[in-house]
């Protein structure tokens, strides 16, 4: 098959399999955890045969009763790839064109790609996509100069991509402290010699640089300002390009609200951040109504479209109708439909705290999992 993605080995990268994934190759897609872990986080279209303690015991026998093609690749998928890997074999040995997820969900955990958006010919904006996580982070890039936004993922991603855009980092800047990933911009910037932003009232225990609602910087010939924007947490900003591109953190996706709750000691901080968050909801679709949104996390892999995610003000009253009622409607949901929190979060939670992490393949397996950073 043209441009066939799966190697001639018994394992397929992560990347190799959102290729096959994304140009409809069909597929098994054979999960080989447990059902419980498989709800709390899967690949798209894969299924979970409930076997993981017979393998573990060594009946590998039982693959044979999953009812496979020979002629249809089938990916085994596990939590770090040794048991994808034996899987893969034994079936393999069988006939069967089988395959291990390189890494398990940790891989998968990682695959990321990016979108781009160009402006005019000095400025674009580059969203980057942590695929198995659904986590979002930018680089504005004006002239040669590069903003960082948020960042998730390696430092060398983004010194990868502005390499390629003929582009240094010049700011590398955070919304508010995570609690679903490592945040990887002190480390980043330092590689970069890049300033490191904060925002005000950030509970961290190095030093840093600090912004407040007050603050604007320029970056080639682009001018971003920031907005205090709490709910989320009480640091959160929003940050605004020229106007017209806003950089909304956790606060709201183009398919969710951010949740309130992360943070919080008692039931009165919750409805405190709450109110705070639906006023910070308010103060986005006033003051900008023409312009779009780009959210910090994206919750459904499976119709992801091949082009940047962003969203009006349209988007966010078509989701979420009457604003007056906000207080009335949204509310309730903001403060009882509460998913599981991120996985490890207190842990993350606390190295970014402290402004380091573990080194890999710990700090992915710190954050595997779904980001569970929203409400609906």
């Amino acid at each position: 098959m043209k441009n066939n993605p799966f190697p001639d080995r018994l394992s397929i990268s992560a990347k190799g399999l959102w290729e096959a994934m994304r140009i409809g190759q069909k597929i098994r897609l054979i999960d080989l955890r447990t059902p419980a872990d498989f709800e709390k986080w899967h690949i798209p279209g894969a299924e979970c045969p409930d076997i993981n303690e017979e393998l573990k015991a060594g009946e590998f026998e039982v693959l044979e009763t999953l009812d496979l093609h020979p002629d249809t690749p089938v990916v085994f998928i596990c939590q770090e790839g040794i048991l994808g890997k034996m899987a893969a074999r034994t079936m393999s040995d069988l006939g069967y064109n089988a395959f291990a997820l390189e890494n398990g969900m940790l891989g998968w955990s990682a695959l990321w790609d990016t979108m781009v958006l160009e402006i005019d010919s000095s400025n674009r904006i580059i969203q980057f996509r942590r695929l198995g996580k659904g986590c979002l982070s930018y680089m504005l890039i004006s002239r040669n100069e590069a903003l960082v936004i948020d960042p998730s993922l390696p430092p060398e991603v983004y010194q990868q991509v502005a390499r390629q855009h003929r582009a240094f980092i010049k700011y590398v800047m955070e919304t508010h402290l995570h609690a679903d990933h490592l945040m990887r911009g002190l480390r980043l910037a330092q590689l970069c010699r890049a300033r490191y932003l904060l925002p005000h009232k950030s509970p961290v225990d190095f030093r840093a640089e600090f912004y407040d609602e007050h603050f604007s910087l320029t970056s080639g010939n682009g001018e971003l300002k920031a907005l205090a924007m709490p709910g989320h947490t009480p640091e959160s900003h929003t940050l605004v390009w020229n106007n017209q591109w806003i950089f909304t953190g956790d606060l709201i996706f183009h398919d969710a609200i951010g949740r309130p709750d992360l943070r919080v000691k008692n039931s009165g901080d919750l409805t405190t951040n709450a109110r705070q968050l639906l006023t910070s909801m308010h103060k986005l679709i006033s003051l900008f109504p023409d312009a779009f949104f780009f959210g910090g996390h994206f919750k459904d892999l499976s119709g992801l479209p091949d082009h940047i995610l962003r969203f009006n003000r349209q988007d966010i009253l078509r989701r979420y109708p009457n604003p007056d009622l906000w207080d009335k409607n949204l509310f309730p949901m903001i403060i009882n439909d509460l998913p599981e929190p991120p996985p490890h979060f207190e842990e993350i939670i606390a190295y970014n705290r402290q402004g380091n992490f573990p080194a890999p393949p710990d700090d992915f397996r710190l954050e595997a999992g779904n980001n569970h950073c929203s409400t609906s």
